[in-house]
């Protein structure tokens, strides 16, 4: 749900799939299917909402979501990665879960 939210707060023009369709994408277009999957302009996919914001906000201006103020953008940037620690402790184990299911 963030990953709308920004691309509405932004008003970047968007097509949101939900369900099978998302899974899918999830599957088969990344390497490991952690959903948001974005894909770009140029044809290839990305995931992880993080590298994701990084993406749009190279790509497109105006309606930024980084604090102007370095010492603001280096706390939300801290803030989002902290926010993360608890969803990292398992994402590893997903990880190799997943991927060893494919190599072996």
């Amino acid at each position: 749900m963030k990953m709308l939210a920004v691309m509405r707060y932004r008003r970047l023009a968007h097509i949101w799939y939900t369900g099978q369709i998302s899974a899918d994408k999830a599957i088969n277009e990344v390497d490991v299917p952690v959903i948001p999957v974005l894909k770009l302009p140029e044809g290839g996919y990305a995931n992880d909402s993080t590298v994701l914001i990084d993406i749009l906000e190279q790509r497109h201006q105006g309606r930024s979501l980084n604090p102007v103020d370095n010492g603001d953008a280096f706390l939300a940037f801290l803030l989002e990665d902290f926010a993360k620690v608890k969803s990292s402790i398992w994402s590893p184990i997903f990880i190799f879960m997943y991927l060893s299911s494919r190599l072996f």
